[in-house]
């Protein structure tokens, strides 16, 4: 059943119900959240999987491929105080968006 809706130039037209939408908000949101965190993932392990070739090429050591990982480490983390501020001060839904 379609449910007659007027706009400005005062013309019906039908809109679905919000029960018959084709994809649902909530859907849409977890798969943005999902593709973030498939993004997220790779970054953490690109490191472990081209470390042998990081360690050949720029003559790095272990210390040194460990020192790359806590970069990356804490950049992930200074990066949660911004984003939660403004998860705080717009909402979170605003914000992955």
């Amino acid at each position: 059943m379609q449910i007659p809706t007027k706009i400005d130039n005062h013309e019906l037209v039908s809109a679905r119900p919000a029960s018959r939408r084709l994809v649902s908000p909530r859907l849409v949101l977890f798969l943005a959240l999902a593709l973030v965190y498939c993004y997220v993932s790779f970054h953490r392990v690109t490191l472990a999987v081209i470390g042998d070739l990081l360690a050949s090429e720029f003559n790095l050591g272990p210390a040194e491929l460990g020192l790359l990982g806590g970069i990356l480490l804490y950049c992930y983390a200074f990066m949660q105080l911004p984003s939660g501020i403004l998860a705080d001060h717009v909402g979170p839904k605003r914000t992955i968006i």
